[in-house]
């Protein structure tokens, strides 16, 4: 009897440290430390709305820069920013990352996904707002252009147009197949949600 419960001992302390490993490779091949990431914002608290989009760089020695062009409730402009992190693992998974800037902390939950190519934040971390933001890692060694983009993407958008010539006062909600060529033309015709009607949004033609 001594000698079952002796191997079921074993057998639970070599299950247990398999599950460690486990977890200590998945927590180490999700790391986004050393990546280049675009990004895309959009954020709600009680000054209104912001959304962001842009290129943040995360430095292995903790350390990181981001530049981006943002919408703050009809406020346009652009901004560079130094800042350093850090990234602590959480039990279901995800990791809370936490970004120290100059004249503020920002504290997210993320979740990257398996092949380390996105990462989805959350704003769950702070009661003041409500955040949802998509990074999708880059090349870091190549310069992007119009024949990176060629294919068929799908398109989700929600907006409110407060004083443009499409939809002036209406919140708006549609989806899409955007085909592009490669050469800087995108065509796209989607329905969508116009402060609840359904309608055919629009027929796209553009030149990137």
């Amino acid at each position: 009897m001594k000698t079952k419960s002796r191997n079921k001992q074993l057998y639970l302390i070599a299950l247990l440290s398999l599950f460690l490993l486990i977890t200590a490779v998945t927590i180490g091949y999700a790391d986004p430390s050393g990546e280049k990431w675009a990004f895309q914002t959009i954020e709600h608290n009680n000054d209104g709305w912001l959304v962001a989009g842009g290129v943040t760089t995360l430095y292995d020695d903790g350390t990181g820069t981001t530049t981006y062009n943002y919408n703050s409730n009809g406020s346009t402009g652009s901004n560079t920013e130094n800042f350093t992190y850090s990234i602590t693992p959480n039990p279901d998974g995800s990791m809370t990352m936490t970004n120290i800037f100059s004249d503020r902390t920002q504290i997210s939950r993320c979740v990257v996904s398996n092949n380390n190519k996105m990462i989805i934040c959350d704003g769950t971390e702070d009661t003041n707002k409500q955040t949802l933001q998509i990074n999708i890692k880059m090349d870091g060694s190549k310069t992007y252009t119009n024949a990176d983009f060629i294919g068929d993407y799908y398109v989700i958008e929600y907006d409110y147009d407060s004083i443009g010539s499409d939809w002036p006062g209406h919140y708006v909600a549609d989806s899409a197949i955007a085909i592009t060529d490669g050469n800087g033309n995108v065509s796209q015709t989607h329905p969508g949600m116009v402060t609840g009607k359904l309608e055919m949004v629009r027929g796209l033609n553009l030149m990137l």
